[in-house]
């Protein structure tokens, strides 16, 4: 992931202009933040127009290697099957993913300007499109300011979590201090499973959805332990103590493993060094 500095020496901002321009087909005023908004894992640019009353905004990941279509432009363009689901409209991206010629240099979503409450509106969101929308097996939801994340009932393979889906700013949460700006993942998570839970109770007298998004932070941390190196090291410091019982089951899992993989072999290089050093532990 690259820091704020590095891409916007990275971003061509009158590029960003031009393409705003263009698919809106009325010239765009300019960037209204010479500054962006930062948000975790994104920065954010608001773009004006000339000759309409309408804002857009220009987000940008700062880390320009994962692919973000499927976990933020998918959710959204499933939203808008519902008509009860007030949702941003896509007006143009290019994904990190793609190759070809951009002239932005970098990868963005331009998507409509919303002001608002962010976490109250991804209630009404999560709610209307769980209970009302059809769902396919690739929708992820990411609630970037509360470490949730959320599959549809009958998803078949949830996706990795990028690091954010906040699109625009908003006003702290009630009873929080002026100076809490959707930081404080706990807090914020406490806060954003209250309003879920209130409005599931108004809508179904019950509170499933909550209590199933209630653990999401611990297995998204599991999830992203397989494939982020400082998360696998993280994930290991804190539940993969080096212990002779720890050592034995997994011993046991590898054994497993090789029965139902056959492609793998237990005079691979890796399988037996993995397993001298598991039963060194033993020793």
């Amino acid at each position: 992931m690259g820091s704020v500095n590095e891409i916007l020496k990275l971003l061509d901002k009158k590029a960003l202009v031009e393409v705003a321009s263009l698919l809106a087909g009325t010239p765009a005023c300019q960037l209204d933040n010479n500054s962006p908004i930062t948000s975790p894992g994104y920065i954010i640019f608001i773009i004006s127009f000339h000759e309409r009353d309408e804002r857009w905004a220009a987000r940008i990941p700062l880390n320009q290697e994962d692919s973000f279509l499927q976990t933020r432009i998918r959710p959204i363009q499933l939203a808008h099957r519902c008509p009860d689901v007030t949702a941003p409209r896509i007006h143009g991206y290019f994904d990190c993913s793609d190759s070809g010629d951009n002239p932005v240099s970098v990868g963005y979503m331009l998507l409509d300007w919303i002001e608002g409450s962010v976490l109250d509106q991804i209630a009404d969101l999560l709610l209307n499109m769980m209970n009302g929308c059809p769902l396919d097996d690739t929708v992820l939801f990411y609630v970037s300011s509360t470490g949730i994340v959320t599959s549809p009932y009958h998803c078949k393979r949830p996706q990795p979590p990028p690091n954010s889906s906040r699109m625009y700013p908003a006003r702290r949460p009630p009873g929080l201090p002026e100076t809490h700006a959707y930081l404080d993942f706990a807090a914020d998570k406490s806060y954003f499973l209250s309003i879920l839970a209130e409005k599931e109770r108004q809508r179904t007298s019950a509170t499933v959805i909550t209590q199933l998004m209630a653990p999401s932070s611990e297995r998204n941390f599991f999830e992203m332990s397989s494939h982020r190196v400082p998360v696998y090291r993280e994930f290991v410091a804190r539940f993969c103590p080096r212990t002779r019982e720890n050592a034995g089951t997994v011993l046991k899992e590898i054994e497993r493993f090789l029965d139902i993989n056959p492609m793998f072999r237990a005079d691979d290089e890796v399988i037996v060094e993995t397993v001298r050093v598991l039963e060194a532990l033993l020793c």
